[in-house]
């Protein structure tokens, strides 16, 4: 299941679906469990990969009012993620988990290049659709990688009928292995 969020504030930090609403469809998806969907689609490594440039922050700017930024930490052995503060002066404070107040940490950090269409303000299309493949970039373990993100069909949807999430691979087609975390 999956559920609209409308922007109730303005300002960079997002609009975010209540844990209430969240609860309640994450009961209703349980009772869905007779699905084959299978995960299983992305490689994971401890192991860095070859071919990172070495990359200690990442920069997200979406709009004046809209901006995050990620460090990595070697302690976390990941991103640590940080919002602004919605104001003329950009300043960046850490972005917590609302439901365990700990600073937001991921071991992967994937940027997709996306095309986007305008539909109504506030509302924009992404086309992330069945067959798409793009650009992107994976950052892990402080390094940063030039990758490509897929929806296209491989054996296992072409031989099931059904879909597996987005992949991620390296320049050369093959997937790209993210951190494990």
């Amino acid at each position: 299941g999956c559920a609209t969020v409308f922007k109730k504030y303005d300002g960079g930090i997002g609009s975010m679906l209540e844990i209430s609403r969240m609860v309640a469809i994450a009961e209703e998806n349980t009772r869905n469990n007779g699905t084959k969907f299978n995960y299983a689609h992305n490689l994971f490594s401890e192991e860095v990969p070859a071919g990172g440039v070495p990359a200690t922050q990442a920069d997200m700017f979406f709009a004046q009012l809209n901006q995050s930024k990620w460090t990595y930490d070697p302690a976390y052995q990941g991103w640590l993620r940080y919002v602004d503060n919605t104001s003329e002066q950009t300043e960046f404070h850490v972005d917590v988990d609302r439901l365990n107040g700990r600073q937001i940490s991921f071991e992967n950090l994937i940027v997709l290049f996306v095309e986007h269409e305008l539909i109504a303000p506030l509302i924009i299309d992404m086309h992330m659709e069945p067959g798409e493949e793009e650009k992107g970039l994976a950052f892990r373990d402080g390094q940063m990688y030039e990758i490509k993100w897929s929806t296209r069909a491989g054996n296992y949807e072409r031989t099931t009928g059904l879909r597996r999430p987005i992949a991620f691979l390296d320049k050369d087609g093959n997937p790209f292995p993210l951190r494990p975390g």
